[in-house]
């Protein structure tokens, strides 16, 4: 599985990749919406973690045009604000989860749903 991690603090994309050191994925990090942007053509994540306090282009901006570029990448947004119009906000730009930054906990477990969800999709078809 192939993650990628969009946050401007670097210290919030350390703790996310300690969070998900004991998934066997591959893992990208950018600092910037546009950073990100750039190498989602290249990187092909199945998955995108995204803060909502970027620089430049906001989280829910970078969420949309993102979708565009990976349409089958899964969002998970981590983020410090969490409201319920936050959380609908998020789910309107097509996140498929969102955790608060305090319980990173979660993103493991969300994480290894997305990817037992993604090998069942790439498992070869068995003729009958």
């Amino acid at each position: 599985m192939k993650v990628m991690i969009i946050d401007s603090a670097t210290e919030a994309r350390r703790q996310i990749r300690m969070s998900i050191g004991a998934i066997p994925c591959e893992v990208c990090e950018s600092a910037s919406a546009e950073d990100a942007i750039q190498q989602c053509d290249r990187f092909q994540p199945d998955c995108l973690t995204i803060g909502l306090r970027l620089a430049g282009m906001s989280g829910f901006s970078a969420m949309r045009v993102l979708r565009a570029l990976c349409p089958t990448a899964r969002m998970i947004v981590v983020a410090e604000m969490d409201s319920v119009p936050v959380r609908r906000l998020a789910r309107a730009a097509g996140a498929s989860h969102f955790v608060p930054r305090e319980d990173l906990r979660a993103l493991a477990g969300h994480l290894r749903d997305i990817d037992r969800h993604s090998a069942s999709r790439r498992a070869p078809q068995v003729p009958q």
